[in-house]
């Protein structure tokens, strides 16, 4: 897993002359510009589903409940997939809105953190297994980790850079548009 330092010194190597101190000895205790934290988490809101890591949550139906918790880390839009096991058969649910009258088997959004199930569970035990895209958790110091596949750093790295470059009082608009373009080559 790639923590938030082993990102500073990317983003230090690509572009050294950002503002922000660089030293390789420094460790990641070390205090950070908040400006570069922020660039930071904004990329991360930005990042596409695909470059989110691959979660499972599991959880157990109750007879007559409809409405069940979702972890933290689960939005309704980044759900994959849900089945639910009726015995031991596993039944693939298709998205459903609840406004519109709900049939065959389904799942919704409820209010919060919440997802339903159509129909309501009348026994039980049986299970229920959401296949979603986590999502990330904002970053607050060097020592936090990156919450995405390996593989798309170098795209998060230059989302970072090319918002670096376009900021401030003196943007480098050249710059900006050499770090969007790899960005893109890499998407």
């Amino acid at each position: 897993m790639f923590d938030t330092y082993m990102l500073v010194q990317k983003i230090n190597t690509e572009y050294p002359n950002n503002g922000y101190v660089y030293d390789a000895e420094v460790t990641p205790e070390t205090h950070v510009d908040q400006a570069l934290i922020d660039y930071i988490n904004m990329a991360l809101s930005r990042l596409d589903k695909s470059a989110l890591l691959d979660e499972i949550y599991e959880f157990p139906t109750i007879r007559g409940q409809m409405l069940y918790e979702l972890p933290l880390d689960c939005r309704l839009g980044n759900i994959m997939e849900v089945t639910r096991e009726f015995g031991h058969l596993p039944i693939r649910l298709r998205w459903g809105r609840e406004a519109e009258g709900l049939y065959g088997y389904r799942y919704f959004n409820a209010y919060g953190n919440m997802i339903g199930l159509f129909p309501k569970p009348h026994r039980d035990g049986d299970k229920v297994t959401v296949f979603y895209k986590h999502t990330p958790r904002p970053v607050n110091n060097l020592a936090d980790p990156i919450e995405v596949q390996d593989r798309w750093i170098d795209l998060l790295t230059y989302d970072i850079l090319a918002d670096m470059t376009a900021g401030g009082s003196n943007p480098d608009i050249e710059l900006s548009n050499n770090f969007r373009a790899r960005y893109n080559a890499l998407l």
